[in-house]
C-alpha cells in the first residue's frame, strides 16, 4: 500500500522511551467521587432556653446544602434564610460540616429537621433521615 499526502501530514508514532513517558505525565486524570452524607441528624429533646446541634457531614459535596424545618428551607450553604440570630451553620470542617446549631431554644422550634444537597451534574440530590427537635418546658 502506498502512503501518499495523508502520510506527511500524520504525527510520527510515538516510541516508548523515557521522553515518551516524560510526555504522557503531563496528563492527569481527575477522579470524580460521589457526594454522600457521612453523618446525619439525630433526634434531640431539649430543655427550654438550651442548645440544639443537628450534625450534618457530606463528602464530596458539589451540590448546595440546605436544612429545611418542616419541608420549609432554613439556609442556603452557610448562609441562614431566616432573620433569627439564634439559627446558625456551623462548620468545623469547611464544605463537609454543615451542622445547624439553634440556641435559647423555644417551643416553637419543635419539629422535624432535614438535612438536603442539591443534585450537581451527575451526583444525585441528597436527603439525610428526618431528626426531631422535641422542646420541653423550663421547671
Amino acid at each position: 500500500m502506498a502512503c501518499h499526502k495523508l502520510c506527511s501530514t500524520l504525527p510520527p508514532k510515538p516510541q516508548l522511551t523515557a521522553n515518551y513517558t516524560t510526555a504522557l505525565s503531563r496528563y492527569s486524570t481527575k477522579v470524580h467521587a460521589v457526594q454522600q452524607l457521612s453523618q446525619q441528624p439525630r433526634d434531640q429533646t431539649i430543655i427550654e432556653g438550651g442548645t440544639a446541634l443537628f450534625k450534618c457531614s457530606i463528602l464530596d459535596k458539589v451540590g448546595a446544602q440546605t436544612w429545611l424545618k418542616d419541608g420549609s428551607p432554613l439556609n442556603f450553604n452557610e448562609q441562614m434564610s431566616l432573620e433569627d440570630s439564634r439559627f446558625s451553620i456551623v462548620s468545623p470542617t469547611p464544605n463537609v460540616d454543615f451542622h445547624l446549631e439553634i440556641t435559647d431554644v423555644t417551643l416553637a422550634d419543635s419539629g422535624s429537621f432535614q438535612c438536603t444537597v442539591t443534585k450537581s451534574g451527575t451526583d444525585p440530590p441528597l436527603l439525610s433521615s428526618f431528626a426531631s427537635l422535641t422542646v420541653t418546658r423550663k421547671l
